[in-house]
């Protein structure tokens, strides 16, 4: 409800789990009031979605918000 996730390099295996592909690996966004509300939604979904070399912007959102 609070996020959209938008699959870029990932993989659908057989057993139904999404593995991932290479590359970007998957876009997220939040949805709020304003931008704040949108951006804390982001990192607070962010804790679940993990992967071996998961690494994401730590500056979502800011230059819009300040």
């Amino acid at each position: 409800k609070d996020l959209l996730v938008f699959h870029a390099g990932t993989k659908l295996g057989e057993d139904g789990t999404i593995y991932t592909n290479g590359g970007r690996v998957l876009t997220a966004v939040g949805t709020g009031e304003n931008m704040a509300e949108a951006q804390k939604k982001v990192y607070r979904n962010l804790a679940n979605i993990h992967f071996e070399g998961c690494h994401y912007r730590k500056d979502i959102a800011l230059r819009e918000i300040i």
